[in-house]
């Protein structure tokens, strides 16, 4: 009726055709009538609108580790609280016990956000959102933190006193000195007297260090991906299809990072597996090679005859598996910066998680050089050497790979060193793998005994976990990679 009323009588005609007669009432225009729409939300699409599935499946395997440690972590303290409430109040406290409860549920949420709104853009509320996902973030590097100091003192609390007695005095006095820094009683959980019962304490002791380092990895990708939503809030842009002033009202809200919006759900995969089958197949023998030299080391280390022999096969295997990475690395290179350069800007997260395990890289070869050396193990201290020039120029491989695209037709066709990429894939895949399980045999070398029990295992639960990370992120950009630079750079 509002419609109607404005409207002329005069603009109203009536039609007579041989059929009947036609009633003609012209209406405003629709552009006219368009008020604003709310916005309070977009979606990020394209190649960096959101969160890789590669990095999701990572994330899932991350909190799934992290989920049965935190299990782990919980059923060893209700020992106490069952057994004895003197020990329990001796060895942990009710505020600890109810953060081991509260973490889990939370890294779960966070696990199911990052799958179900990864590629989300938030523009209502944008002070609030950004606190909570500054929160989030700052609560991520807390938790990381806290896991390395605990796994740290635990590593010391397990030690056999009867190895080496003065490593014992050192321990002790470690762990004493930390316990007087420390607020109440929540680090003298850590020290040697609260042993628990000795079943739970061997389950704990066998497979807590193989999964301390998911909970690591676990809130170092958490925090790089909750960073990627807190740069994308209120970074929506609005599109006028029309030059009238009624018609900007009507808001079509859009992402920065593409200029052209496709609607897709956020778990859709494409894959075009042209020129990679060889890589494939190379990166698999790769992986059964390093997971026979792995069952193969620890079944010679068992037997103190055969130890000294498989640990020279072990390493012999990784300097070999490593020099060939180099070169897969140079030679790939040599084919990608042919390639164009993507005129679209791209998130500086994954420059950021890889940059940040880098100076682990350092550390392990400066702090381990000395060792090495001290012990005359030439054939690992070549492996050293190559395994971080590896990780610099294959950091600088993926860097720049990131930023090209095949614009022209003969790229697109071609694929040039395609092959090579997938096989960096599998390869770095394969190497965080072999690093998963051999975190006890990395605690237990000529390192350990050089610098003693104390201060290696320090050190070595600081870099050990973001060394790790680096093979993952590194083998999920070169997926990246070998998906979206052979493609035109639209994205």
């Amino acid at each position: 009726m509002e419609t109607l009323e404005h409207n002329q009588t005069s603009e109203i005609q009536f039609l007579e055709h041989p059929g009947g007669v036609h009633l003609s009432i012209p209406l405003p225009e629709a552009s006219k009538l368009q008020k604003p729409l709310p916005h309070h939300y977009c979606l990020a699409t394209g190649r960096h609108g959101g969160i890789s599935m590669y990095l999701k499946i990572g994330a899932a395997v991350f909190c799934l580790g992290h989920l049965v440690h935190s299990g782990l972590i919980i059923g060893y303290q209700l020992v106490y609280l069952t057994s004895d409430e003197e020990m329990f109040h001796e060895c942990t406290t009710v505020p600890l016990l109810v953060l081991d409860f509260i973490y889990p549920f939370y890294a779960f949420l966070l696990l199911f956000f990052v799958f179900k709104y990864s590629n989300i853009i938030i523009s209502r509320h944008a002070i609030l959102a950004r606190f909570g996902f500054m929160h989030c973030m700052g609560s991520g590097l807390c938790f990381w933190v806290h896991t390395i100091i605990r796994e740290t003192f635990d590593a010391l609390a397990f030690y056999n006193p009867e190895e080496n007695q003065s490593a014992e005095a050192s321990i002790n006095e470690t762990i004493n000195a930390a316990s007087n820094m420390a607020p109440g009683k929540s680090v003298r959980m850590w020290t040697g007297i609260c042993d628990g019962e000795a079943g739970m304490a061997i389950i704990y002791q066998n497979f807590s260090p193989y999964l301390y380092p998911f909970s690591v990895e676990f809130n170092i990708l958490m925090v790089g991906i909750i960073y990627l939503l807190w740069a994308n809030i209120a970074s929506c842009k609005q599109n006028f299809e029309h030059n009238d002033k009624a018609a900007e009202n009507a808001r079509d809200c859009a992402s920065d990072l593409e200029e052209i919006p496709e609607k897709e759900s956020n778990i859709t995969i494409h894959v075009d597996c042209h020129s990679s089958s060889r890589g494939i197949f190379a990166g698999i023998v790769i992986f059964i090679v390093l997971v026979v030299t792995i069952i193969l080391y620890f079944v010679a280390t068992s037997d103190e005859r055969f130890e000294e022999m498989g640990t020279t096969i072990n390493r012999a295997t990784m300097l070999a598996v490593q020099s060939i990475m180099l070169i897969a690395v140079i030679w790939a290179y040599s084919y990608t910066a042919n390639l164009d350069v993507n005129p679209n800007s791209i998130p500086p997260l994954d420059d950021v998680l890889l940059y940040v395990a880098i100076p682990m890289f350092y550390l392990n070869l400066i702090f381990s050089m000395a060792a090495v050396v001290y012990f005359e193990n030439g054939l690992y201290v070549a492996y050293l050497i190559v395994m971080t020039i590896q990780v610099v120029v294959q950091t600088s491989f993926i860097v720049d790979g990131l930023r090209r695209c095949a614009n022209s037709r003969d790229n697109r066709l071609k694929k040039p060193g395609r092959e090579i990429v997938v096989f960096l894939v599998i390869a770095n895949a394969a190497m965080w793998v072999t690093m998963t399980f051999e975190v006890t045999a990395y605690l237990h070398d000529d390192r350990y005994e050089f610098y003693g029990r104390v201060l290696w295992s320090i050190l070595g639960h600081v870099w050990l976990p973001l060394m790790m990370f680096y093979r993952f992120h590194a083998s999920a950009c070169l997926a990246d990679m070998w998906k979206y630079c052979y493609e035109k750079g639209v994205h």
